[in-house]
């Protein structure tokens, strides 16, 4: 008998005694010494034991890993996923392989310990948060494997959209991701809006092959629309509710006719509402254009908001046709800061024409200097979408100026980093039959309130609440809300999750594949409110033990 064949039969023999325990013989929090002891012979990777107290976790020493203190208030952004953490898990586990990913899952499972997944961190909605439990880190499974002949990359569960477009850049190649160096793959499990979606669709829809997941059961299973063809379709958008992803192979494309344009321009009212009504009103009759326009507030010490207008496009567009299109907004050259483009100043790229490598860098070095120093320490995710006749009303421009643009310009000092966007979508966006709620739409809009000091709180959540409000009038929530864009169970700002998951037919499909790969709903950390979840499949006579 082959050494590798001996070692599947033991693993499987562990498995299957993990399984065997009941809930009966759960030892209960904290954790026995003896429990970690055991977890330390048989884990490979790095394993952080965590102190509520201190709010720091040590190292423990095992195979591939040295002792220390890791500081969870500075770390913890990138450890769990999110920017306030209160809630601290008894063990951060970063698996080195998928074998790795098993046993953490069936070590949860004997101790009835609560499993919550962080892939990049980036996510908004804190899925990784679990007090008392454990937080499956997979930062040490990055791994990229590009097939630059058949156009595939193979690409691990911990990898981040920088270690995706590092190796597949250079050869002229992309993946369609987020803009954000630190997006990791739980941006495929709910949907992808990439930087191009009206041309090549959102990237769970044309973009992805297979994935390899492991079930609540520990088994390591493929997906794709030939194998487990149920499964693959559910993880389409709704991956975090049904296991732990493992490897996700996505199609790669060429870039060298996309070109990108960033404008920064002054805020000034006038201004934001011409660039807002050409997005909506020229936009969606210009096929080769994906982009957004945003109303962003600057970092401490400024706080200086500004028009954030981002636009890409496919069709070889020279920088004269580029200006020409801006230029039919009705603003002049120098509001728009490309009249004098022997000039460079730093921070506004206005008349520069970007590659697509330089554009799906372009926030890479702000963000990265928010790894050490958060200026934020709260943040709020809202957001939806609506059809271009509803859009192009003067009803909506006013209701984005007065729910979103004038509140954060007047909190700009107690809110900063806080954003509101609208962007044009349809197009191949809008032909997807993955259970994404914003996908059939042709306009998204989303806020992001953030703030530093609790005192501002209030403040936020009432700008937050307010412009939710004032959006429900275009948007339909049952139908057409995006998972990866809110954060927060608040239910007078947070949608159905009916509307997250693409209205109530895909929800059906949803709530029948989880309960035949996870009945009893051990996945109940992920970026959907698991009691809404729950409580909307029983509506629908779909239960779990």
């Amino acid at each position: 008998m082959g050494l590798s064949v001996l070692k599947h039969i033991i693993f499987t023999a562990a498995l299957l005694g993990l399984m065997a325990c009941s809930s009966a013989q759960c030892p209960g929090s904290p954790l026995p010494a003896s429990a970690i002891q055991d977890l330390q012979k048989s884990f490979t990777g790095q394993i952080l034991q965590c102190n509520w107290d201190t709010s720091r976790c040590s190292l423990l020493p095992g195979r591939n890993q040295s002792t220390g203190i890791v500081n969870l208030w500075t770390n913890l952004t990138y450890t769990l996923g999110a920017w306030n953490i209160f809630d601290y898990p008894q063990l951060v586990l970063r698996p080195a392989n998928v074998q790795d990913i098993q046993t953490a899952v069936m070590f949860c499972k004997k101790y009835c310990l609560e499993l919550g997944v962080r892939s990049g961190g980036h996510g908004h909605n804190q899925a990784a948060r679990v007090k008392g439990g454990v937080a499956l880190d997979l930062r040490l499974m990055r791994r990229v494997v590009p097939d630059f002949k058949n156009k595939w990359a193979t690409v691990e569960g911990g990898a981040l959209s920088e270690d995706i477009n590092n190796a597949t850049l250079p050869a002229g190649m992309f993946v369609p991701l987020g803009l954000c160096y630190s997006v990791g793959q739980g941006f495929a499990l709910h949907g992808g809006y990439n930087a191009v979606p009206r041309q090549i669709g959102i990237t769970v829809d044309r973009s992805i092959r297979k994935m390899k997941v492991v079930l609540a059961d520990g088994r390591h299973v493929t997906a794709s629309r030939y194998k487990n063809g149920k499964l693959f379709w559910a993880l389409r958008g709704a991956g975090s509710t049904l296991g732990v992803v493992t490897h996700i192979q996505y199609k790669m494309y060429e870039y060298s006719h996309i070109k990108a344009r960033q404008l920064v321009v002054f805020y000034t009212e006038p201004a934001f509402r011409a660039l807002l009504r050409l997005f909506l009103n020229r936009g969606p009759q210009d096929p080769a254009l994906d982009g957004y326009v945003s109303l962003s507030v600057g970092p401490p010490p400024v706080y200086l908001p500004v028009i954030l207008v981002n636009a890409v496009f496919s069709d070889n567009r020279t920088r004269a046709e580029q200006n020409a299109f801006f230029l039919s907004s009705g603003l002049s050259a120098t509001t728009l800061g490309i009249s004098d483009c022997s000039i460079s100043i730093p921070g506004f790229p206005n008349c520069r024409e970007l590659t697509y490598p330089e554009y799906a860098n372009i926030f890479t070095a702000q963000i990265k200097s928010y790894d050490t120093v958060m200026p934020v320490k709260w943040a709020q995710w809202v957001g939806g979408g609506l059809n271009i006749s509803a859009a192009r009303g003067p009803a909506f421009e006013e209701a984005v100026v007065q729910a979103a643009v004038k509140p954060l310009v007047a909190n700009a000092r107690r809110m900063p980093l806080s954003i509101v966007y609208v962007q044009i979508l349809g197009g191949a966006a809008k032909s997807s039959d993955a259970p994404v709620g914003s996908a059939r739409e042709d306009v998204g809009f989303w806020m992001a309130a953030s703030w530093a000091n609790e005192t501002t709180t209030d403040t936020a959540i009432g700008v937050v609440r307010s412009f939710t409000a004032a959006m429900s009038a275009f948007n339909n929530s049952t139908q057409h809300s995006y998972a990866n864009q809110h954060s927060t169970n608040d239910p007078t700002i947070a949608p159905p999750v009916e509307g997250l998951l693409g209205g109530p037919a895909r929800l059906k499909r949803v709530c029948r594949t989880k309960q035949q790969y996870d009945p009893t709903n051990f996945f109940k950390r992920h970026v959907y409110n698991n009691t809404a979840l729950l409580a909307a499949c029983g509506r629908l006579g779909i239960n779990f033990s």
